[in-house]
């Protein structure tokens, strides 16, 4: 007797179609509290988590601070020292979690109902909409995809999260925040350099 066959993720499966789970599982993955980040980081070390801790104490700390530890921790390596590798780990599964999303999105539509192929090949095209700095892939690219983020959503309970709305809104005001500060060195360092009149360099007006 042979070995049985694995069968591919995306073909039917005695008419079980997992693009629903798949679809549901990836929204439910949200960093909504502190407890949800602070386990994406410890056992998923993603250091988006960290960034939604900070969001979420925002009112609890002070504004200045919330801001300096956003830029902390999305600058250079050499301020965070540990973070440059986990980010790229991070964009990639954000690049692959995001092209299937798409693909079980096109394939567990209610009335469009693309087929496993179809999906694939339109889904790097959604992903790119949805965010244009994801490259478009081919249909192998969106199979591939689909197949590593469906099998890793059981194997890794802490990858794939993404943050709550509006992450990016808060670091452009946290980057406002670190111009303004630029601004006040640039004004204190002109201050200082600028000439001081001094008493014997004031000129008194002649007497007529």
């Amino acid at each position: 007797m042979g070995a049985q066959r694995t069968q591919r993720p995306w073909r039917r499966r005695q008419n079980v179609d997992p693009a629903q789970s798949v679809r549901n599982e990836l929204t439910r993955r949200e960093l909504r509290d502190l407890k949800t980040c602070q386990q994406v980081w410890e056992y998923g070390d993603d250091p988006l988590a960290l960034c939604e801790a900070v969001r979420l104490l925002e009112g609890t700390i002070p504004e200045w601070l919330v801001s300096a530890l956003l830029l902390a921790l999305t600058d250079s390596a050499e301020q965070a020292p540990r973070l440059p590798a986990a980010w790229r780990a991070r964009t990639r599964a954000s690049t692959i979690a995001t092209r299937a999303w798409a693909v079980a999105v096109l394939r567990a539509h209610p009335t469009l109902g693309f087929s496993w192929v179809k999906a694939a090949e339109l889904a790097p095209y959604l992903a790119n909409e949805k965010y244009p700095d994801i490259p478009i892939v081919s249909t192998s690219g969106g199979k591939a995809a689909y197949s590593e983020v469906r099998r890793q959503l059981t194997e890794r309970p802490y990858a794939f999260f993404r943050p709550r709305p509006g992450l990016q809104d808060r670091l452009v005001k946290a980057l406002d925040y670190r111009i303004n500060i630029i601004e006040q060195r640039l004004t204190r360092a002109r201050e200082r350099q600028a000439p001081r009149k001094t008493k014997s360099s004031q000129k008194r007006p002649r007497k007529k």
